[in-house]
């Protein structure tokens, strides 16, 4: 079952968003309010397997960029060839292999079988690459949208493990060896962490924490994450220990909206009004894909809506709002 995650059934109902919604519980990426991964139920797992579930979509294949082949060029070689571990984390994140294979000018088929081998044993080059990037950065948190190729070869690796880690598929061994380097199995929690200590520079140098929009530092949207911590609070979901942390740097837990928070919040109301006006005409709010009100795309506002939601970027009277109108988040 690969559905596309934009998919609307004729009845529009967005099954797309179901479906990533299960994936994501499948990977451990959904909390309950005490900061517990989420997990499938067994039943509803079982009864999606036997739809033919895909429970992680492959990404579209695509040719390697120069800046990748030229990363991984720099590796230390191994065996007087580029690591095995570096070229399969590439091919795994998406890469092209008969693309890949052209581009380092080698034969498809003797790389095919590098790659081959190198899924049977354990990759020896990527934790030294794991140690080398702790030691530069101080953490194992390369990000996966870095525009350092290397970077991210270790993130799609550090992914896997962690994924492993949940499953219960790596050794007692594996395991030390993981945390020597320092990897962080709960990678949610070290986020926060690291998103507090931005908040707490910034708070240092600015003496406030009303970061403007798209305050972007160390790969933090500072000003989308305060907003996340309020809404958390706000619905009672965040933990006691974090709201204790960011009192103490005077955290405005109710600021004021501003000027450009007005006329955001002017322009829901327009398109919420389009909402009432479609449901009013016709009971309910499954739109088909296109639906136009007032020249406006409504069915691509209300799938925004609940990725805002989820986001925690809707407001608790948004959200009630919309529950009025019987919407389906």
């Amino acid at each position: 079952m690969r559905v596309p995650v934009t998919h609307i059934d004729p009845e529009g109902y967005n099954l797309g968003d179901f479906i990533a919604r299960y994936r994501a519980l499948n990977a451990g990426s959904r909390r309950d309010k005490n900061g517990r991964s989420l997990t499938v139920p067994d039943e509803r797992r079982a009864a999606l397997d036997a739809l033919g579930m895909v429970w992680e979509a492959a990404p579209p294949r695509r040719p390697p960029t120069d800046a990748e082949i030229t990363a991984l060029r720099a590796l230390p070689p191994e065996r007087g060839n580029i690591p095995a571990h570096a070229l399969l984390a590439l091919v795994d994140a998406g890469v092209e292999q008969k693309a890949l294979a052209h581009a380092l000018g080698c034969n498809a088929s003797a790389l095919n079988a590098r790659l081959c081998a190198a899924r049977k044993r354990p990759a020896a080059d990527l934790p030294a690459l794991a140690r080398a990037y702790r030691q530069r950065h101080g953490h194992l948190r390369p990000p996966a949208t870095s525009t350092d190729p290397t970077d991210r070869i270790l993130s799609d690796w550090l992914s896997k493990q962690r994924r492993a880690y949940r499953r219960g598929e790596l050794t007692a061994p594996q395991i030390q060896e993981l945390q020597d380097i320092g990897v962080e199995w709960d990678l949610h929690a070290s986020q926060w962490i690291h998103a507090l200590d931005v908040a707490r520079r910034y708070h240092r140098e600015h003496g406030h924490l009303r970061p403007p929009s798209n305050t972007r530092t160390d790969g933090v949207d500072l000003s989308l994450w305060l907003l996340r911590q309020r809404t958390a609070r706000r619905r009672g979901t965040l933990a006691p220990d974090r709201v204790a942390a960011l009192d103490a740097l005077g955290m405005d837990w109710e600021p004021g909206p501003g000027v450009a928070g007005v006329r955001t919040e002017q322009v829901w109301q327009r398109r919420f009004a389009d909402a009432r006006a479609y449901h009013a005409a016709h009971g309910h709010l499954r739109t088909p894909t296109p639906t136009l009100v007032n020249g406006r795309r409504l069915d691509a506002w209300l799938t925004l809506q609940r990725a805002r939601r989820r986001q925690g970027r809707l407001t608790d009277q948004q959200i009630a709002q919309l529950d009025t109108l019987g919407f389906r988040w």
